[in-house]
């Protein structure tokens, strides 16, 4: 079962990586994140769907460390660490999805995020 979360996690981190780096370059998709407050979103919103991305990638290198598909780390420790650290991010999304005033970012990001956050937890938990 942990290969089948792995995977999951690592095809929906990847993405949402493409979506972030799609939105920080100036793809008018910013109704999909960010409250969508903007289509095109503002230079501040560009660098914090960077720095999502930046995020995603990590947590694809964190899965792929825990299910040992992909050695980079290589402390057990510290991908459990950063393992609960993104339960802990996903959760908090999936908190802020279901309260964003779009409703298109409510019906697409908080099922995705909902997914990841159980996945991480699910992965957490696991030997």
């Amino acid at each position: 079962m942990t290969v089948v979360l792995s995977w999951i996690v690592i095809v929906i981190s990847a993405v949402m990586t493409l979506f972030q780096l799609l939105l920080a370059f100036g793809k008018p998709w910013g109704n999909l994140a960010w409250g969508g407050k903007h289509k095109k979103l503002p230079t501040s919103l560009r660098i914090g769907s960077f720095i999502s991305a930046i995020i995603f990638i990590l947590a694809i290198i964190v899965v792929l460390e825990k299910s040992k598909i992909f050695i980079l780390i290589n402390s057990d420790f510290l991908i459990n660490v950063l393992l609960w650290i993104f339960t802990l991010i996903f959760g908090l999304s999936v908190i802020g999805n279901l309260t964003s005033k779009s409703k298109v970012e409510k019906k697409v990001m908080t099922p995705i995020a909902i997914i990841l956050f159980i996945s991480f937890l699910f992965l957490g938990i696991s030997e």
